[in-house]
């Protein structure tokens, strides 16, 4: 083990076949942000600024629905987060069976 101890953030997405509540926030920005490609598509390919309430509805559906099945669809995962600063952590983990000794007392 290093002397140079660093804290990291751990984080867990949701269990696979499960949508919680910040998967569908985060879906929904997805909706939001995906016609603006469109508009912009259209209005390129049109020569104008204009809006087809039906495709901007249609892209937004799609895209809700996009991030909400992936996320349904992908299995379960922990994120390490390094804090801001440091580029690199090496994370000690133990082989099936073995238990951590925690550096610091636990209270």
């Amino acid at each position: 083990m290093s002397d140079n101890l660093t804290q990291v953030t751990t984080t867990s997405t949701s269990k696979q076949f499960t949508i919680n509540l910040s998967d569908f926030w985060k879906g929904l920005i997805v909706a939001v942000i995906s016609p603006v490609f469109t508009i912009i598509l259209q209005s390129l390919n049109a020569g104008s600024l204009t809006f087809d309430w039906k495709a901007i509805w249609a892209t937004a559906l799609i895209g809700i629905l996009s991030y909400l099945s992936k996320n349904f669809f992908s299995p379960s995962a922990t994120v390490i987060t390094p804090p801001p600063g440091v580029s690199q952590v090496t994370i000690d983990i133990p082989k099936p069976g073995e238990t951590i000794k925690s550096e610091t007392p636990l209270t």
